[in-house]
């Protein structure tokens, strides 16, 4: 099959006039012949062409620790990147704070379950805070960038806010987010340079559904993989005659979309074949 559309492409060739071929590269070409032998049976792309692109939005109310506390609030944290072009926002609005009062702005970062001291702010006079932080990609920043600590913000799994005396008022536990958009489109790491696995990845979800899909090939023939999340394996799948294999379904056993930190394709030993860190 795939040389009768190796013979076909040098037909079609053939019939152009010659001042027409002449600009026709070898590349374009290779190109070409590439393309039709993928189209007669070998499949098509596992990796993506274009650049890596990771859009992560969270919004959240601000739990109170006291039941009787009047601390109320939002929390949006917003974090887009696409090629070299990235940007990172928090906005955090408070209400029913004492007027006029310092306050510690807290945060739970990575794989830390102690919170740390993120910057000192202060209520005003009616006792409410508003705190707007804008980083941009390639030394662009807004009137207040974005502090050191939170940097990526999509290391950032709870923001809160603590009194003088170190008690924290309220927080915002981004996992449980009541409304985020999550798109993550990227090719996967080989952890062997030097083997043929490639691979990547789309995964799209929200509050209410998500859209998955892994594609990747140098693989076995008929070997048995594994998908793993947080190095957790969640589903089996056995790659083609051809090497390739694709995941389209979200696990029913993959954790909230929101706590994934890793995502891996492991071979029948449980060996890493492919991996990426999520969502950063």
């Amino acid at each position: 099959m795939r040389v009768a559309h190796e013979t076909l492409a040098l037909s079609v060739l053939k019939l152009l006039p010659m001042k027409n071929i002449r600009w026709l590269s070898t590349a374009w070409v290779a190109v070409t012949l590439g393309a039709l032998a993928a189209w007669a049976g070998e499949g098509g792309p596992v990796t993506r062409r274009g650049t890596s692109v990771l859009h992560y939005m969270s919004r959240n109310s601000l739990q109170s620790t006291d039941p009787g506390s009047n601390v109320v609030g939002q929390l949006r944290l917003q974090f887009n990147e696409q090629g070299h072009s990235q940007k990172q926002s928090l906005r955090l609005v408070a209400g029913g704070l004492d007027a006029a009062t310092a306050y510690s702005l807290i945060a739970v970062l990575g794989e830390d379950t102690n919170a740390v001291l993120v910057s000192n702010v202060e209520s005003d006079a009616a006792g409410r805070l508003r705190l707007n932080y804008l980083t941009k990609a390639q030394g662009h920043v807004g009137r207040n960038p974005l502090p050191v600590l939170l940097d990526p913000l999509t290391n950032v799994r709870s923001i809160g806010l603590e009194n003088a005396s170190t008690q924290t008022l309220a927080y915002a536990w981004i996992a449980d987010a009541e409304q985020f958009q999550y798109i993550v489109k990227r090719n996967l790491t080989a952890d062997d340079t030097n083997g043929t696995a490639a691979g990547s990845i789309s995964l799209i979800a929200n509050q209410r559904h998500v859209n998955f899909r892994l594609l990747a090939g140098g693989l076995g023939p008929t070997n048995d993989y594994h998908l793993a999340l947080n190095s957790n394996i969640v589903s089996n799948v056995e790659a083609d005659e051809n090497g390739r294999l694709q995941i389209k379904e979200w696990p029913a056993a993959a954790p909230a979309v929101l706590e994934l930190r890793s995502l891996s394709l492991l071979d029948g030993s449980n060996n890493v074949v492919l991996h990426t860190p999520l969502p950063k």
